[in-house]
């Protein structure tokens, strides 16, 4: 059942509004399913404090992306001026929450079906909870539906810390990040958030790009690709949350 909710456009708040029906949640745009009672300490609790605070994060990527190629973290990771105005748009749409148009698997629609974006917990009264445990196992979070609005938390994620921290940020040397730049820094609650959104709002299906993890693999993608990577966004967003300024200077490839 698709569910019907008002449009709203969540902006960088203090507090936030929701309201609770069953085992859902909404709050601004979110839908927050399977995650415990409101008021209870449950993982909703958990979701209802970090989603507004990842919000308030955005609002640092988007003041980013505005500069463009000045940005030396942009130009590594999206290259070209030409991409600003579509990697503005995912992570505008992403902070607020924005309906996203499903795919119709061939389907002749004049207008495609659009359903807000849902956080599922992992819980056994979920109708194929078997399949998603399984699969959980080694995984933190995972899009369970290509095309789709959904998001499925697994336990593991609620171990992670919230923020990406400088210790994870890897070593650049003579132009290239060291150890095959790990991509530890996106090992965190903010970093799987931005990375499984972004194969939502980015539309990030392919699935050879989503091989794609190391920090060395992504700032060589070429532009075009480097807006087909959900890696590349979660990477381009925690190095700004860090405020992170060692970043190679990739302006040699000509793009």
């Amino acid at each position: 059942m698709r569910l019907q909710l008002p449009f709203l456009i969540v902006v960088a708040a203090v507090t936030q509004a929701f309201c609770t029906q069953g085992n859902l949640t909404v709050t601004g745009n979110y839908v927050i399913r399977h995650c415990g009672a409101a008021g209870t300490r449950s993982n909703t609790d958990n979701l209802l404090a970090l989603l507004p605070y990842f919000t308030n994060q955005l609002q640092i990527v988007l003041a980013d992306i505005r500069l463009g190629i000045r940005s030396k973290a942009f130009r590594a990771f999206f290259k070209t001026q030409a991409s600003v105005p579509g990697v503005e748009s995912v992570f505008r749409e992403m902070a607020a929450g924005y309906p996203i148009a499903l795919e119709t698997k061939g389907r002749n629609l004049n207008q495609p079906p659009y359903e807000h974006p849902s956080l599922i917990c992992l819980d056994p009264s979920l109708p194929d909870y078997d399949s998603k445990k399984t699969y959980c196992e080694g995984h933190e979070a995972f899009v369970p539906h290509r095309g789709g609005a959904q998001v499925q938390l697994c336990p593991d994620y609620w171990h992670l810390t919230r923020d990406p921290s400088t210790e994870q940020c890897a070593a650049v040397r003579r132009n290239r990040f060291t150890d095959n730049g790990d991509w530890d820094i996106i090992y965190n609650q903010f970093g799987v958030f931005i990375h499984e959104m972004s194969h939502l709002y980015a539309a990030a299906w392919d699935p050879e790009m989503d091989r794609i993890r190391g920090l060395n693999e992504c700032v060589d993608l070429s532009p075009q690709d480097s807006t087909k990577a959900a890696q590349n966004y979660a990477l381009y967003a925690a190095s700004k949350f860090l405020i992170f300024y060692l970043i190679p200077s990739w302006i040699s490839y000509g793009y």
